[in-house]
């Protein structure tokens, strides 16, 4: 998880990657969506949605950065737009620790991690899920293989009607049928005056007053700000 934030996180100044080096706006759909994570009546997977550019990568880093050493949860952060859930663990298993593994066996795995009786609960915190995607495919599968309550899944997507219901949209798909969706919108009042704070901390200043203007409510936006910034420091 640290390695992927990382390779997704620019130098100041930069703007080609989703994330900024120490710059991270306080959402308080990351709040929602950690309390839906730590209670067991709610269902496996936890669906972070809103347009595109909203902050909804920045949620799973918030969350993720934010149980670093927790005792109730651990999260292994993962690209969605790569191969399937299961082929993606074979891989990150065989790179990272040297563990041969199939997608079977990491299929397996995930079931026996899901069952245990002790230890935090594992979170694939899973981002840029598209319909139609092999991680789509796995993901609807996770769901016939009756996990128990210790994984949990959290995801981002663009396309949440196409990815939670059935192509002639009428009906919820399987995955559909076990998700609790999170909005991610504009930063509201209490979310902007937050990030004002946080940017303050890297020297960039606003006039009084800002937090009431309606187009600086763009997560977006003030990352550009802030890079702008950093280039010209």
């Amino acid at each position: 998880t640290e390695r992927l934030i990382r390779d997704m996180t620019d130098l100041p100044g930069k703007g080609s990657r989703p994330f900024a080096r120490d710059v991270l706006f306080p959402r308080k759909a990351s709040q929602l969506a950690l309390q839906a994570l730590l209670d067991p009546d709610v269902p496996l997977f936890t669906l972070i949605e809103g347009a595109p550019l909203a902050g909804k990568s920045s949620v799973l880093r918030e969350i993720a950065e934010g149980t670093h050493g927790s005792e109730d949860l651990a999260v292994l952060m993962l690209r969605g737009h790569t191969t399937g859930l299961f082929q993606s663990l074979a891989n990150l298993f065989s790179a990272e620790l040297e563990w041969n593994l199939s997608p079977t066996d990491a299929r397996q795995w995930l079931r026996r991690m899901s069952l245990g009786e002790t230890g935090p609960i594992l979170v694939l915190a899973i981002d840029g899920v598209d319909p139609g995607s092999d991680m789509a495919a796995d993901l609807e599968e996770l769901t016939t293989l009756l996990p128990g309550t210790r994984l949990k899944v959290i995801l981002t997507t663009d396309q949440r009607k196409a990815l939670t219901h059935t192509p002639n949209g009428r009906g919820k798909s399987a995955l559909g049928e076990s998700t609790w969706s999170v909005h991610v919108d504009q930063l509201d009042l209490d979310e902007l005056r937050q990030a004002l704070r946080v940017l303050a901390e890297h020297g960039l200043f606003f006039a009084a007053g800002v937090e009431y203007a309606v187009e600086y409510r763009a997560p977006w936006l003030l990352r550009y700000l802030y890079d702008d910034v950093a280039r010209e420091g």
